[in-house]
């Protein structure tokens, strides 16, 4: 089984956080779609919760989940 690769760089090194990245940062995370498998849609909403309460990290486990059943549901284009 293919696994998606999803490429994180770093923006800022400071702890502090500014609002503009966070907006920036959290449209990044992708709005489920109705066509989506229900595994895909869960994930997202999943991760798009954590990053908005604060746990960024959770949040990127649950993107890479979404997108590693997009692939297991033979949508790939999605899980890019």
């Amino acid at each position: 089984m293919a696994r998606a690769v999803l490429a994180i760089t770093p923006i800022m090194h400071s702890h502090a956080r500014k609002p503009e990245l966070e907006t920036a940062l959290t449209s990044a995370i992708p709005d489920p779609l109705t066509a989506d498998a229900e595994d895909v849609r869960w994930a997202l909403s999943t991760s798009a919760a954590l990053w908005a309460s604060g746990a960024q990290d959770d949040s990127v486990r649950w993107l890479r989940r979404a997108a590693d059943h997009a692939i297991d549901a033979g949508d790939d284009a999605r899980a890019i």
